[in-house]
C-alpha cells in the first residue's frame, strides 16, 4: 500500500454538478450513488477494479423535481435519497421508488442510518427528523435549530445534530453542534450537550474510521477547519487542523485508516479527508506527536468538490465534483491511473482554474463602498447583493430584511485574467447563470461583461437575448456587480418552488434572493422529468462498425483509424476509466462517410452517431458539426429512394439521433433547435413518417422526439407553432394498436408540457377536439382535458 493517494481513475458520469454522494462495497466492487443538481438526479455506479467492470445506471424515471442534496444505503440494496423538492424516496437497487417520506417544510440535505431500523434526515427547515423503515412512519421531530441541519448517528446511540447558523447583526452566528440521547422514560431521544466549534456554519460531520461508543465527531465548516471534537465528556474541540492560509469553504469530510511509509498501518491515529469550494481534497493526519497541522497532502480538482466519501474495506476516496465527474483516489498501487489518465485529470484542473480564476481588479475593488460604512448604503429589497471593499479585498454581501443589515457571505476571489469569447465577442468576464426548467434540469446560459459596462444594460440585454422576466433584471445586475470568480454558478428558477411561490437567482453560499411569482399549476402526468435518450446499443458496437464497412466502397488508412477509434471509445465509455472523442473522429462520417456510402446503407453510421452523440466530447464540437449531420440526414430522409412507407433503419436511426442530439446542452445556447427551416423540414418529415409508416419504432422514434423537443429550455423560444402541427398529426392518429396508443400518450403529454408552461397555442380549439376525440384513454387524456 502506497503512504500517499494517487488518482484512480475518473468517471464521466454526466454534465451535471454532483452535489451528493455515498458508497458501499461487496466483495470487489464498489457501488456509488451520485446525486445530481440536473436530471437525472440519481445514478447508481458500479466498480469493479480487478475485472475492470463498470456500470452507469442512471435512475429516469424518479418523479424528482430538484436537485438531490443527500443519499444513503440502508443495507440489502435498499437505498433513500433526499433533496430541495423536501421529499426523502427510499429505492430498490434498480432505482425503483418504493416509497417516499414526506414532512419536511425544507431541501432535504442530510441522510443517515440510524440503529438497525431506523432513518436520521435533516433539513434546510431547521429540523432533524428519525423515522421508522418497517412502518415509514416519523417517530420524532427535532425542529428550532438554525437553519440547515446536517446529521450523524453515533455509535453510541446518540444522534449528533449541526446547524449552519443564524443572522446576527450582519454576521452568520450560532452554529450548533448538538448532542441528543435517548430517553427511556420518554421513548425520545433529548438534549444532552452543545458545542460551537466552528466560526461559521458546520457542512459536514464524520466519525472515526473504526468508532468506538465514545468515538469523537469530526466536523467542517465554511471557516476553512477540521475540528475534531470530543462530544460527551465536555472537552469540546480537542484537535483543530487548518487547511490553506486562504481558507475557503469545507464542504464534506470522511476518514480513513493511516498507514506510514511503508503502506502498513498505524494505529491510534487516522486520515482526515476533506474538500473545499476551490476545488481540493486535503488529506489531514490526527498524529498529534508530529506537531504537523498544515495537510499532509492536497489533491486539486478542476473546480468546486461537494462532497467526499471512503470505500468501506479498500480505503479508496470518492469524490463528488461540480464538473459532472466522480474521481476515486487510492493507495492500493494496483490501482493508480495511467499516465494518460492522470495528465488528463492535470490538464483538466489547470484550464479550468485558469477560467476561474478572474475576479475585480484592484482598481475595481477601490471603488467599492467600504465595509465599515456599511450602514450608509441602502438596500434594493430583502435578499439583495452588495460589493464592499474591506481592507485590500472585495466582498459580496446580503440584505437580510428582518435584522436591517448586511450579512458578508464570502470574498470575490480570484484575480484579473485574459479576455474571454462569447458569441464571437471579447468580455472582461464570462459568467454562467444556470435556468432552473418548469420541467426539471437545468439550461446553463452564460453572460458577457466589460468592466465599465453599465450591468444594467447588461442584464437588459440578456433579459431580451433569452425572453426572460423583466423582474429579474435587479437580480442578474447585482449578480454582474457582485462580480462572483468562481464556480458557484446563480440559479434563475423559472419554477415556482413547491408552496411558497417564489423565484431565485441565486448565491455565493446557499441562500438566495427572492422575487414574487404566481405558482405555477402542478399536474401529476406532465411535464415529464427529464428527456428520452435512445442509449443501447454499446455491446453491438463491433457488429455496427463490421456493417458500416461492408457497405462503404472504399476505406482509406485514415479512414479506417478514424472509425475504429470512434468506436472502441464508444464500446469503452461504460467502463471504468475517462476516454475522448475527438473532433476529426466525429467529422469523419457527416464529412467523409455518410456522402459516399450509398443511400440506403447509412443506417450503421447513424447508428454510430447516436452513440457518440451521448458521449461528453460531443458537447464540445462546433455548431458546424452538427449543421451539416442535420443537412445530410435529412436530405437522406427527403430523398426520392426512401419509401418512408416501408424502411424502418433509416427514419428510426434518424429521429433517434436528433433525440440525442435535443440533450446536448451547447446546442441550447445556439440558434440549431430554433432555425424555422430546419425544424419545419424535421416536422415535415415527421408527419409524413406517422402518416406513412406501419412499424411502431418508427413512429415512436418521432413521437420522442416531439416530446424531447417540448422540454427544450423555454427561453431559447423553440419553434412550439411547428413542434404542434407535428403533434396533431401523432395525436390524431387512430389509435389501433397498442402501439398507436403509446406514441399517442407521449403526444398527450408533449401538448400537457406546453400548456404548464405558458404556450396558448397548445390550448387552440381544435387541439382540444384531438384531444376529446383521442382514443388514447387514460389518466394522462383525463389530467390534459381538464387542464385544457
Amino acid at each position: 500500500m502506497l503512504p500517499s493517494y494517487a488518482l484512480a481513475t475518473v468517471l464521466p458520469v454526466g454534465q451535471s454538478p454532483i452535489r451528493s454522494l455515498s458508497v458501499s462495497r461487496k466483495g470487489g466492487t464498489t457501488t456509488i450513488l451520485s446525486c445530481t443538481q440536473q436530471p437525472p438526479f440519481v445514478t447508481k455506479v458500479t466498480v469493479d477494479f480487478e475485472t475492470k467492470d463498470l456500470n452507469i445506471q442512471p435512475f429516469n424515471e424518479l418523479p424528482i423535481s430538484g436537485q438531490v442534496t443527500a443519499s444513503v444505503f440502508l443495507g440489502d440494496g435498499v437505498m433513500a435519497v433526499g433533496g430541495l423538492d423536501k421529499e426523502i424516496r427510499i429505492l430498490t437497487s434498480d432505482g425503483v421508488q418504493v416509497t417516499t417520506l414526506t414532512g419536511h417544510t425544507g431541501g432535504v440535505i442530510s441522510l443517515q442510518r440510524h440503529g438497525k431500523n431506523q432513518l436520521l434526515s435533516g433539513s434546510w427547515d431547521g429540523s432533524w427528523k428519525v423515522w421508522d423503515l418497517e412502518t415509514y412512519q416519523c417517530l420524532q421531530t427535532q425542529g428550532g435549530l438554525e437553519n440547515g441541519v446536517n446529521v450523524l448517528s453515533h455509535p453510541s446511540g446518540a444522534i449528533i445534530a449541526a446547524s449552519t447558523g443564524e443572522n446576527s447583526n450582519g454576521k452568520i452566528v450560532n452554529s450548533k453542534l448538538r448532542v441528543y440521547k435517548f430517553d427511556q422514560t420518554t421513548s425520545n431521544y433529548t438534549l444532552s450537550n452543545t458545542l460551537t466549534p466552528h466560526d461559521g456554519p458546520i457542512r459536514s460531520l464524520a466519525l472515526p474510521p473504526s468508532p468506538g461508543p465514545d468515538a469523537p465527531v469530526v466536523t467542517v465548516g465554511n471557516d476553512g477547519m477540521v475540528k475534531v471534537n470530543e462530544v460527551f465528556e465536555g472537552l469540546g474541540t480537542m484537535l483543530t487542523l487548518p487547511t490553506t492560509s486562504t481558507g475557503g469553504f469545507l464542504l464534506g469530510v470522511g476518514t480513513n485508516f493511516s498507514v506510514d511509509e511503508s503502506g502498513i498501518e498505524k494505529e491510534f491515529v487516522y486520515d482526515i479527508i476533506s474538500v473545499s469550494e476551490q476545488g481540493d481534497m486535503y488529506v489531514h493526519n490526527t498524529d498529534v506527536t508530529s506537531d504537523v497541522t498544515s495537510p499532509i497532502q492536497t489533491l486539486p480538482h478542476p473546480t468546486t468538490v461537494w462532497d467526499v466519501a471512503v470505500v468501506p474495506g479498500s480505503g479508496d476516496v470518492v469524490t463528488a465534483c461540480h464538473d459532472g465527474k466522480i474521481r476515486i483516489f487510492t493507495r492500493l498501487g494496483d490501482r493508480v491511473a495511467d499516465e494518460a489518465t492522470m495528465r488528463l485529470h492535470e490538464k483538466d484542473v489547470k484550464e479550468n482554474r485558469k477560467k476561474s480564476g478572474k475576479g475585480p481588479s484592484a482598481e475595481e475593488i477601490a471603488k467599492m463602498p467600504d465595509w465599515n460604512l456599511r450602514a450608509t448604503i441602502q438596500a434594493k429589497g430583502d435578499k439583495s447583493y452588495q460589493t464592499f471593499r474591506k481592507g485590500d479585498k472585495g466582498i459580496a454581501a446580503q440584505w437580510d430584511a428582518q435584522a436591517g443589515s448586511w450579512i458578508e457571505v464570502g470574498e470575490i476571489v480570484g484575480g484579473a485574467g485574459a479576455k474571454e469569447t462569447l458569441d464571437g465577442k471579447e468580455y472582461d468576464h464570462v459568467l454562467p447563470i444556470e435556468i432552473d426548467q418548469q420541467g426539471g434540469g437545468v439550461a446553463t446560459l452564460k453572460i458577457g461583461y466589460n468592466v465599465g459596462d453599465n450591468p444594467f444594460v447588461t442584464a437588459q440585454e440578456f433579459i431580451d437575448k433569452y425572453s426572460l422576466d423583466q423582474g429579474y433584471l435587479a437580480q442578474i445586475a447585482d449578480y454582474i456587480r457582485q462580480r462572483v470568480g468562481t464556480d458557484n454558478t446563480p440559479t434563475i428558477d423559472m419554477n415556482a418552488h413547491a408552496n411558497n411561490g417564489s423565484s431565485t437567482i441565486g448565491d455565493l453560499t446557499g441562500t438566495s434572493m427572492e422575487v414574487d411569482k404566481p405558482p405555477a399549476p402542478v399536474y401529476s402526468h406532465f411535464p415529464p422529468k427529464s428527456m428520452t435518450i435512445f442509449s443501447t446499443g454499446e455491446d453491438k458496437i463491433d457488429k455496427i462498425v463490421t456493417k458500416a464497412k461492408s457497405v462503404l466502397p472504399t476505406l482509406s488508412s485514415s479512414d479506417t483509424s478514424l472509425l475504429d477509434s470512434m468506436c472502441a471509445t464508444i464500446k469503452e465509455s461504460s467502463r471504468y476509466h475517462a476516454s475522448t472523442i475527438t473532433e476529426d473522429e466525429f467529422n469523419n462520417i457527416p464529412n467523409n462517410l455518410l456522402p459516399r456510402c450509398p443511400l440506403l446503407d447509412t443506417f450503421p453510421l447513424l447508428d454510430i452517431l447516436r452513440l457518440g452523440s451521448l458521449h461528453p466530447s460531443c458537447s464540445k464540437l462546433p455548431l458546424k458539426f452538427f449543421q451539416t449531420v442535420s443537412t445530410t440526414t435529412l436530405a437522406n430522409l427527403e430523398n426520392s429512394e426512401v419509401d418512408l412507407s416501408t424502411n424502418v433503419p433509416l427514419p428510426m436511426l434518424t429521429f433517434r439521433l436528433f433525440c440525442n442530439l435535443l440533450k446536448v446542452r451547447t446546442l441550447w445556447s445556439t440558434s440549431f433547435w430554433t432555425d424555422e427551416a430546419r425544424v419545419k423540414k424535421i416536422v415535415s418529415l415527421g408527419c409524413d413518417i406517422i402518416t406513412k409508416s406501419s412499424n411502431k419504432n418508427v413512429k415512436s422514434s418521432v413521437a420522442t422526439f416531439a416530446l424531447n423537443y417540448c422540454l427544450l429550455p423555454s427561453e431559447i423560444s423553440p419553434n412550439y407553432t411547428e413542434i404542434l402541427k407535428l403533434l396533431r398529426h401523432i395525436v390524431g392518429k387512430e389509435c389501433s394498436t397498442p402501439e398507436d396508443k403509446s406514441n399517442a400518450t407521449k403526444g398527450l403529454v408533449a401538448i400537457g408540457t406546453l400548456i404548464a408552461l405558458g404556450v396558448t397555442e397548445a390550448k387552440s380549439g381544435d387541439i382540444k377536439v384531438l384531444v376529446r376525440d383521442c382514443s388514447a384513454d387514460g389518466p394522462v387524456k383525463g389530467e390534459l382535458e381538464r387542464a385544457l
